[in-house]
């Protein structure tokens, strides 16, 4: 009877011991599958967050793995031009304005996409250039640059300069100062407005055509002119001949086109088109110069 209850009792144990062992599987089961669920969850939850942070529209400017951000602000720009005006050439002060705007781009399977993100903070500058020491230019001779603020960040270009500039940045107070301190000389295009017509006269069936110089003094070269004379018709002018002239550089040009020249011409109304060119110098570029047409004389 003893044995019989001792065996009954370890049976007892051994089902309790089975069971909880079960259980305990059972039980671990539950929690794995709890923890993939859990981990999948916490996956579902990244991936939608980070397609709220990519659909936020948010300020961030730096690189993400996965994407780029574009400085996409508006920039606001002047042109400068001055010339010589002693030994400091200062433009005036102007004020500049831009708000900073950025975009995030990713990878797409056909093309680049690309989201504006929310507007940053906006900006108000003034700015000024001065070129120091101001070295010799010429009369016709002129500086002209760009001033860009684009976000935060300031800009400057040189269009078309007398000299290549080493630019440098400062500030004096509120007002950012670009400082251009020229290098090597660059030579311009002569002035446009340097040769003019003074007269155009007929006279012993010669054709008498005369120029001022406005800048002779500055040139030591030759001046080299270039005439093709018109005839004025109803439908279309009629071209007349070509004719050139070189001469030393002088305050007045009379170039003289002879009848061997230019032919019989008969009465009507006549004009030039011409050019000019500086050559054998060192002042000026050696480029045509278009005048266009001359004023319309007659021939009678």
């Amino acid at each position: 009877m003893r044995k019989l209850m001792i065996i009954c009792l370890c049976f007892s144990f051994y089902t309790i011991g089975f069971c909880s062992q079960q259980r305990g599987y059972a039980s671990s089961g539950i929690m794995l599958s709890l923890q993939q669920s859990g981990g999948n969850n916490e996956k579902e939850q990244s991936e939608a967050s980070k397609s709220k942070s990519f659909n936020k529209k948010k300020s961030v400017s730096k690189a993400s793995r996965n994407g780029w951000h574009n400085d996409i602000s508006k920039s606001d720009c002047r042109v400068l031009t001055f010339s010589f005006a002693g030994e400091i050439i200062q433009s005036e002060n102007i004020v500049l304005k831009s708000r900073e705007q950025w975009e995030y781009c990713k990878k797409g399977k056909k093309e680049d996409i690309c989201q504006a993100l929310n507007a940053g903070p906006f900006y108000k500058k003034s700015v000024r250039i001065e070129i120091h020491p101001a070295l010799k230019m010429y009369p016709w001779e002129y500086n002209r640059f760009k001033i860009c603020l684009k976000g935060a960040n300031f800009s400057i270009e040189q269009i078309k300069t007398a000299y290549d500039y080493n630019i440098s940045k400062s500030h004096i107070g509120d007002i950012t100062l670009f400082i251009a301190k020229p290098g090597r000389k660059i030579k311009m295009d002569p002035d446009i407005n340097g040769l003019s017509v003074k007269s155009i006269e007929r006279k012993e069936d010669a054709i008498i055509f005369k120029l001022t110089d406005k800048w002779s003094a500055h040139y030591s070269g030759k001046t080299e002119i270039k005439m093709s004379l018109f005839k004025k018709r109803f439908f279309k002018d009629k071209y007349v001949g070509k004719y050139s002239s070189f001469d030393f550089s002088n305050d007045l040009y009379e170039i003289i086109l002879p009848k061997e020249l230019t032919g019989a011409l008969k009465p009507g109304k006549y004009y030039f088109k011409w050019n000019f060119r500086r050559i054998g110098d060192n002042v000026s570029n050696p480029v045509l110069i278009d005048k266009g047409k001359t004023p319309i004389f007659k021939i009678s």
